[in-house]
C-alpha cells in the first residue's frame, strides 16, 4: 500500500504554531527560508559584515517578532522588511566603528582594537518624557558615554538628532506628539545612522516586534534599567542585539 506524504504546513500555520511555542516548527521555517535570507544578506552586505552572524541575528529577530505578523503580506515579504533593518544596522555599525577609529589616535596593536576606547566618546541623545528617568539615565551614562542632548517627545527627537547627529539614541516608546517607533521610522527616512536603544515599560510581543521592525538594536524594559541598559548600549555600538531577559520569557512562552 502506497504511503501518503504528510501535507506541508502553510506559512500561516507555521507562524501560529511557533507563536504557541513550537521550536520544531521554527526549525522548519528556518530551513524553508534560509537560502533566500542568506543570499539576500550576502548580496546587500558587500563586505560590511559577517553574513553568517547577520543571518543568525535576522532569524533571532524574526522569532522574537512573529507575533506581530498579521498576514497582510506574504511571510517572506515580512521577513524581508525585518532583514533590511538588520542589514542596514550592520552596515551602520561598521561605518560607526570606522568613523570612531579615524577620529582617535590609538596606539598600534597586534590584536583587535579594544571596544572600550571606542565607547568613551560615543555621543548619545535621550528621548524620554519623564524628567526623573532622563536624569537617572544621564547619571548612569556619565563617564562612559557623552550625553549631548535630552528631549521629552518624538518630534523634538527628530530635530535634535538632525542637528547633533548622535551615535546612539535611547528612546521611550510612549512619548507625546510622536511615539518612539514612529520617530524611529522617521529617523531612518532622514538617513540617521544612530543606533536605537528602546527603554520602555512595555514587555509584550507587539511592542517588541514593532521596535525591532522600526530598526531597534536593543530593547530594554524599565524594570531592568539598572542591570540591562549599559550592556545593551555597549552591545548596540558593536552591532549586537539585546532584548531584556524579562521579555524573552514572554517571547518563548
Amino acid at each position: 500500500m502506497q504511503s501518503i506524504a504528510p501535507k506541508e504546513l502553510s506559512d500561516e500555520d507555521l507562524v501560529a504554531r511557533i507563536v504557541d511555542g513550537s521550536e520544531e516548527d521554527f526549525n522548519i521555517l528556518y530551513n524553508r527560508y534560509f537560502n533566500k535570507v542568506y543570499n539576500f544578506t550576502h548580496h546587500k552586505l558587500l563586505g560590511h559584515g559577517s553574513t553568517e552572524e547577520v543571518v543568525q541575528e535576522i532569524f533571532t529577530c524574526v522569532f522574537a517578532s512573529l507575533g506581530t505578523f498579521e498576514g497582510r503580506s506574504s511571510l517572506l515579504s515580512w521577513i524581508y522588511e525585518v532583514m533590511k533593518n538588520i542589514i542596514n544596522n550592520s552596515i551602520r555599525a561598521g561605518e560607526s566603528r570606522r568613523r570612531a577609529t579615524r577620529h582617535r589616535d590609538l596606539p598600534p596593536a597586534e590584536g583587535p582594537c579594544p571596544v572600550e576606547p571606542l565607547i568613551r566618546n560615543i555621543r548619545v541623545v535621550l528621548a524620554e518624557d519623564h524628567r526623573e528617568t532622563r536624569e537617572r539615565v544621564a547619571a548612569m551614562l556619565d563617564g562612559e558615554f557623552e550625553v549631548v542632548g535630552q528631549v521629552r517627545d518624538g518630534e523634538a527627537l527628530l530635530s535634535t538628532a538632525k542637528l547633533l547627529e548622535p551615535d546612539l539614541i535611547v528612546l521611550d516608546i510612549s512619548m507625546p506628539i510622536l511615539s518612539g517607533t514612529d520617530a524611529a521610522d522617521r529617523l531612518a527616512a532622514m538617513g540617521s545612522r544612530a543606533k536605537l536603544v528602546f527603554l520602555t515599560v512595555h514587555e509584550d510581543l507587539d511592542y517588541i516586534g514593532a521596535a525591532f521592525s522600526a530598526g531597534a538594536q536593543a530593547y530594554v524594559v524599565k524594570s531592568r534599567l539598572a542591570s540591562d541598559l549599559l550592556p545593551a548600549m555597549r552591545g548596540a555600538i558593536t552591532g549586537q542585539y539585546f532584548l531584556s531577559p524579562g521579555s524573552i520569557s514572554d517571547v518563548e512562552g
